[in-house]
């Protein structure tokens, strides 16, 4: 069986473990799995900003509407001329 996990020591002011260790318990785990929760964390993509969500939102509603649009007038097409 392989070791998939490499041990070290890494040292950090006392006051950040104690932070650390505080949310550990908060999260119900180690000390450990917080750390590397945490540090994972740190490589996943950034959020994207309000300005990027609302940028998208409008590029979806525009498209949207778009389609509305589209499907009414090929509805209004098929209507029947007055006085038919």
């Amino acid at each position: 069986m392989t070791n998939d996990q490499h041990r070290s020591q890494y040292r950090i002011p006392y006051p950040l473990y104690e932070r650390l260790k505080a949310e550990a318990e908060a999260q119900q785990r180690s000390v450990n799995a917080e750390i590397v929760a945490r540090l994972e964390a740190s490589f996943l993509p950034a959020p994207a900003t309000i300005e990027q969500l609302a940028a998208l939102l409008d590029e979806r509603d525009a498209r949207l509407l778009e389609e509305v649009r589209s499907v009414v007038r090929g509805a209004i097409g098929k209507l029947p001329a007055r006085g038919d």
